[in-house]
């Protein structure tokens, strides 16, 4: 009877490192236009947008730091500006995740790229 409640313990010792990060919070998965729609309805506005990422030269709002678009990856036409504190690279697809996107202005990191947005 020992042996078994021990191997029972030991079993949901080992299984609490892959159960734990499932309860963790996630982004929510939105397009561009849900943002622009204030869809987002994840309370702290964690938001996990995917699509193409494009540099820009010039800043397009007239604040200081580096500036791309990320073209939403299932709406081609729509895009959201990101601004980022480190040169931004082009990313023919990623995803950025970012807590309380403005609706013009995506100020963030991001997780999954080589560099921060």
């Amino acid at each position: 009877m020992p042996a078994v409640l021990v191997a029972l313990l030991l079993l949901v010792l080992a299984a609490v490192p892959i159960i734990l990060p499932q309860l963790d919070a996630q982004p929510q998965d939105v397009t561009v236009q849900e943002v622009f729609d204030g869809a987002v309805t994840e309370p702290t506005g964690w938001v996990r947008l995917t699509g193409r990422v494009v540099p820009l030269t010039d800043s397009p709002t007239g604040l200081p730091g580096r500036f791309a678009l990320l073209v939403d990856e299932l709406d081609t036409f729509r895009a959201i500006v990101l601004r980022a504190d480190d040169a931004v690279e082009a990313a023919a697809s990623t995803t950025v995740t970012r807590g309380g996107v403005p609706a013009t202005v995506a100020d963030g990191s991001s997780r999954g790229c080589r560099r921060g947005l």
